[in-house]
């Protein structure tokens, strides 16, 4: 399964035309395992806060105004043409935690979010900044068979839970951030 984590989804803070994008991708993708995980939270777009009561609705579990923010994951559907909730984790807490100078990092924050929902035996957390580089999908396959156990043909005994790989940014030129 492939999780997109994102962590400004229909919130103010994030860009509309991203969030266009996303919706674009999943209805693309709409028959792979492809699942978009999103922070909901106070000033999120009513639109998701009534997918995620209607899913609650129908699932049963918390009640209306029982949480403030939480964490979801959506799938596409075909037949009604938007996002349909697939599973809903309500949250104490903020993604981010602190304040000012002193809050936790987001993109760290973010892939915790997504991975919260993770059903795999590996995985591989790969952010924006990697340049989509075609070679990323291509390597990742062939490093994750690395990982298995020598005397085992299934996945069901992994050596390993969460791998990350070197990255390039490819702004270092752009200024010392990249660097």
């Amino acid at each position: 399964e492939v999780i997109l984590a994102h962590q400004t989804y229909g919130h103010p803070d994030g860009n509309p035309e991203n969030d266009e994008a996303v919706q674009m991708l999943l209805e693309h993708y709409a028959e792979d395992a492809l699942f978009l995980v999103f922070d909901l939270q106070k000033g999120t777009a009513p639109e998701l806060w009534r997918m995620v009561q209607e899913f609650l609705a129908v699932k049963g579990g918390y009640q209306l105004g029982a949480f403030k923010q939480a964490s979801v994951k959506c799938k596409w559907d075909k037949a009604r043409r938007r996002l349909q909730v697939c599973d809903v984790l309500p949250r104490q807490f903020a993604l981010r935690l602190g304040q000012g100078d002193y809050k936790t990092q987001g993109k760290a924050c973010n892939q915790l979010n997504g991975l919260r929902f993770a059903t795999g035996h590996y995985v591989q957390a790969l952010d924006c900044n990697m340049g989509t580089f075609i070679g990323e999908a291509f390597k990742v396959p062939y490093v994750l068979r690395k990982f298995m156990p020598f005397d085992k043909q299934d996945r069901a005994a992994p050596t390993c839970r969460y791998l990350g790989f070197r990255e390039y940014i490819y702004t270092g030129r752009e200024g010392t951030v990249g660097k």
